[in-house]
């Protein structure tokens, strides 16, 4: 991840902790609460991105089973649904196509495995309106397509895990722009009411605020200057 987001995540948690210290005194103020109670989801979801980002960058071996087994979890009611609607319709070539124990569908290579999975997939999606009473539904599907897809992401010399971290990467960096658009936009406006009432709250605030060279928008420099 670059410093300067680095940086930017650091300032976010530093200023939360800062807040949440802080909250008898702006608890009362509904704008202020539901400003926090954004800034905290998205300080969340760019743990979450952060974390999958460097997940994909240098997967473990630990991290590519775990997806694998997602995989297999995530296939096998979707087989066993297919299977039982393909023995009711007496179409015995969709059963053989789709009727796979866990042990089946984990046998050969990274890339077999992969390649069954997504084929898996493209035999039930267009079942799919026939499978609804089966209890299949197209959530499941998807689910079951964006972690193969995630696992082939993995794989040594993936192609698509170049886009996929360039995706990753411009989702984070839209999130911490969001981030730093509440802050400039509404908190550092806010905070402006407790200047003179709650000094030592306002001073803790701008700290955190130029943690990492971010007192002002996209520029280094005192948290003061803030709030032209």
């Amino acid at each position: 991840m670059k410093k300067s987001l680095i940086n930017k995540l650091k300032m976010i948690e530093t200023l939360l902790m800062v807040l949440q210290g802080r909250i008898s005194i702006w608890t009362l103020s509904l704008p202020f609460t539901t400003a926090v109670g954004e800034l905290t989801l998205q300080k969340q979801q760019i743990e979450e991105q952060v974390k999958r980002h460097e997940i994909l960058k240098k997967p473990s071996a630990e991290a590519k089973n775990d997806q694998k087994t997602l995989s297999i979890d995530l296939s096998l009611p979707l087989c066993g649904a297919t299977s039982a609607y393909a023995t009711d319709t007496h179409n015995t070539e969709l059963r053989l196509k789709v009727d796979y124990s866990e042990n089946e569908l984990k046998k050969g290579s990274e890339l077999v495995f992969a390649q069954r999975m997504l084929g898996i997939n493209e035999i039930i999606e267009p079942l799919l309106e026939q499978l609804i009473p089966y209890g299949i539904t197209k959530a499941m599907l998807d689910e079951q397509h964006s972690a193969v897809e995630l696992f082939i992401t993995m794989l040594p010399n993936s192609r698509e895990k170049q886009k996929l971290l360039k995706s990753l990467g411009d989702r984070m960096e839209a999130t911490f722009d969001q981030a730093m658009d509440l802050l400039y936009r509404r908190l550092d406006k806010l905070m402006l009411v407790y200047k003179k009432s709650y000094p030592d709250f306002y001073t803790e605030y701008m700290n955190a605020r130029i943690i990492g060279g971010w007192g002002k928008n996209g520029d280094e420099g005192e948290g003061e200057k803030t709030e032209g």
